[in-house]
């Protein structure tokens, strides 16, 4: 995280060059490795601990590459803005005001790995207590360039998650080559091959779930929206097996609405996007009509409608979301829940917080009209029934079919996506 005090604030200035740079950093557990052939062709590589992670910028694409035990996983990203988007997360972190933040030119001069370079103090506050880091910065014109692209690329990823605009820039035309988590290691220049800047042979590119879908409307190949996606089937259609810890919460009906199905689904790959490990979910249906139970085991947001609500407040909106109606927050089984109408979906929805990791929510889309979910909820659901499942082991799976038909091996997606996320996180 310290990283981002220099990282993310730092903007260098562009230059054409013939041959491509490699500019090698050391971290605290392995290597990270920027090359770079211009603007929109370098890739940003990190070993550590025998895990490879891997961004590539190609034309005006951004892909997440990860690869572990022989398996290559790739996430385009921007689909994982779409997705992102969507649920009222985003990549973009609020502004620190620029008073926070005090750097101290010193004069004195530091080379490291054969770079000559100037140290610099950064004073400050971060997280609510006070901070301050010594780095050392370069006008080296290899370090610069190849920083300048891959910030470009960053901001392009979170649309400002960088903080590139002017009062958060140390000064233009340096970079950093020594600070607290990462210290240069090496800076070549030479050719190199073409196919380095292009996705592996081997890689397969993770298929974001049909967010539209999900939300009532209707995207590129899908006829039915809500109607055959994730309101009318249990996980989205894609459990695997059935749940363990939600099943002892469930009633088999109330207010007319059936359980119709359960089970595990973190499978789908938006679960472990979002730091959800274990997620399970229950489809109650009567009619047409459909509520959807999810059980985030790994939440410390505490669910989406007090998050979204705080998010609108401050900025304005939170993604697709652009207003919480009808809040409220209360008492149900003696667990604390909030509740709204979040719009312009219309999805009505109810967060009960089980403990500091854990959130029951429960979702109704109220096009139809809308119900009384926290009535619905406490005759349909026993929060107090909730037991932390044992851990269970991990058990190779065979492939699985997707559902473009390729051959597709869940629990490594999963894995995959989750460090692809982790290592867009740790970078700022």
């Amino acid at each position: 995280m310290r990283a981002a005090v220099w990282f993310g604030l730092v903007c260098g200035l562009g230059t054409g060059v013939m041959a491509d740079y490699i500019v090698e950093y050391t971290l605290p557990d392995g290597r990270q490795t920027i090359t770079y052939k211009d603007a929109k062709h370098h890739k940003l590589s990190i070993d550590s601990e025998g895990t490879q992670s891997h961004v590539y910028r190609i034309g005006e694409k951004v892909y997440m590459v990860s690869v572990e035990d022989g398996q290559t996983q790739v996430m385009d990203m921007d689909e994982m803005r779409k997705l992102t988007a969507a649920f009222g997360a985003s990549a973009q972190e609020p502004k620190e005001p620029k008073e926070r933040w005090k750097v101290t030119k010193t004069g004195r001069k530091e080379s490291v790995a054969g770079v000559k370079g100037e140290v610099w103090i950064v004073e400050g506050e971060m997280d609510g207590e006070p901070y301050r880091d010594e780095v050392v910065m370069t006008q080296d014109k290899r370090v610069v360039t190849t920083f300048d692209a891959l910030l470009g690329t960053v901001e392009k990823i979170g649309e400002g998650f960088a903080a590139m605009d002017e009062e958060f820039q140390f000064e233009k035309g340096w970079a950093p080559i020594k600070a607290e988590d990462m210290v240069l290691a090496s800076v070549t220049e030479r050719s190199v091959d073409a196919a380095e800047y292009e996705l592996p042979k081997n890689a397969q590119v993770q298929k974001m779930p049909d967010v539209a879908g999900m939300f009532g409307g209707k995207s590129e190949g899908s006829e039915a929206g809500v109607a055959g996606n994730c309101y009318t089937q249990v996980c989205c259609g894609q459990s695997a097996g059935p749940s363990v810890a939600l099943k002892k919460m469930l009633k088999e009906s109330a207010e007319g609405f059936k359980l119709a199905g359960d089970g595990v689904c973190d499978i789908l790959g938006f679960a472990t996007a979002f730091g959800q490990r274990s997620v399970e979910g229950a489809l109650y249906t009567k009619g047409k009509d459909a509520i959807q139970v999810t059980l985030n085991m790994n939440d410390s947001a505490q669910g989406s409608v007090l998050q979204t609500r705080q998010t609108i407040q401050k900025h304005g909106n939170a993604g697709l979301i652009q207003e919480v109606k009808g809040y409220k927050t209360g008492s149900i089984g003696g667990k604390t829940y909030h509740y709204g109408l979040l719009m312009p979906p219309k999805q009505q929805t109810l967060d009960i917080l089980i403990d500091a990791q854990t959130t029951l929510s429960i979702t109704h889309l109220a096009g139809s009209g809308e119900i009384d979910l926290i009535g619905w909820s406490k005759k349909a659901i026993d929060a107090g029934a909730y037991t932390t499942p044992a851990k269970a082991e991990s058990k190779t799976k065979p492939a699985q079919k997707g559902a473009q038909g390729n051959e597709l091996d869940k629990e490594g997606v999963n894995q995959g996506v989750d460090e692809a996320v982790q290592l867009f996180k740790s970078l700022f």
